[in-house]
């Protein structure tokens, strides 16, 4: 669902089996990280004991913006355990990927390949932590 805390939200992990939760690293997206964990972990508890918590995580990661790093290493210093270890970083062929309805690795571009490389790491990454549930 979109990352508004809300009625949906409770709705769609009340129905679901696993939870990832994305955050950009810009500060409005690193305050509202610890209300969507409560939430997260709230209907967990209360409505959903078998929702599986995948992990948080960083996307579009940009390494070259000091203030992301900083709130990287914040992320990192307060939720380590939770962290999916690949990231997404800010690519505009995911965009371009998106806008043409394909896989961003079918872009023939370099910054393609490398967003591809991201993109199935992460999905590896969600794949075994799905299969280790099921």
């Amino acid at each position: 669902t979109a990352p508004t805390l809300g009625l949906r939200m409770v709705a769609a992990l009340t129905a679901a089996n696993f939870a990832l939760c994305p955050v950009e690293l810009e500060s409005y997206s690193m305050q509202g990280l610890t209300k969507m964990l409560q939430t997260i972990f709230g209907v967990q508890k209360r409505y959903n004991a078998g929702l599986t918590f995948l992990g948080i995580l960083a996307n579009r990661f940009n390494s070259n913006s000091a203030s992301q790093k900083a709130n990287m290493t914040e992320l990192l210093a307060s939720y380590a355990h939770l962290m999916i270890t690949a990231k997404i970083g800010n690519r505009s062929s995911i965009s371009d990927a998106l806008g043409q309805g394909i896989p961003v690795w079918e872009i023939p571009k370099t910054a393609a390949r490398e967003a591809g490389k991201e993109m199935k790491e992460v999905l590896t990454q969600v794949f075994d932590k799905t299969e280790a549930r099921a």
